[in-house]
């Protein structure tokens, strides 16, 4: 049996309907970019340590901190709902405004003050900056489905066989896709091999327009 797998984020609205241009499926889509700093770690105190804080409540909007085991620690700030995603393949620039925002926002909360002198900051040092564009839809909802073969209209001859076709969806989970990927990784693959899924998967089925 011959599958159709790629992975293809934030593009795979695009990527489908050029593979598929006559489908009557239509990938429900949105925009939401992030833009994040990752710093070397001021305070640093194990070799090997990694933590998580979100201040989300404490700042209105979104805004992470993660340490990581490399004497790193990554920032994230609020979501850009109007950012344009870039070219298949490409990075998009990081905002110039928002990136100056979560430095101030580090230097206000990694504590980076210098002994003795309470208004004046050690400088931290920069490691990496970008920006990630998320795979997301507009109702929020991920999709997880197969695509029938007859909705892929002339071209569904290519992937059929007598199950109903052998194109699958994994889709929009925006900023959850790694808290969600071993669930979800799961139920696609139940759903990939013909099998029960362990949980009802019409929640997630791909709306039609045509």
């Amino acid at each position: 049996m011959r599958q159709l797998r790629s992975s293809r984020g934030p593009w795979t609205p695009s990527v489908y309907k050029t593979l598929f241009p006559s489908s009557t499926i239509q990938i429900d889509s949105a925009t939401e970019a992030g833009d994040w700093i990752v710093f070397r770690n001021p305070k640093p105190v194990a070799k090997n340590s990694v933590a998580f804080v979100g201040l989300n409540d404490i700042v209105g909007e979104k805004l992470e901190f993660a340490g990581r085991n490399d004497g790193t620690i990554w920032v994230c700030g609020a979501k850009d709902l109007k950012g344009t995603l870039p070219p298949l393949g490409s990075r998009g620039l990081p905002d110039a405004a928002r990136i100056a925002e979560l430095t101030g926002r580090a230097y206000r909360f990694l504590c980076v003050h210098n002994a003795g002198d309470p208004d004046a900051f050690r400088e931290l040092e920069i490691v990496a900056l970008g920006r990630a564009f998320r795979p997301i839809t507009r109702s929020g909802r991920p999709m997880m489905a197969r695509v029938e073969a007859d909705k892929l209209s002339h071209h569904s001859g290519l992937l059929t066989d007598g199950r109903g076709g052998n194109v699958f969806l994994c889709w929009g989970h925006g900023s959850w896709g790694l808290t969600l990927g071993p669930g979800t990784g799961k139920l696609m693959s139940q759903l990939m091999l013909g099998e029960p899924t362990d949980l009802d998967l019409s929640p997630f089925q791909i709306p039609e327009t045509m």
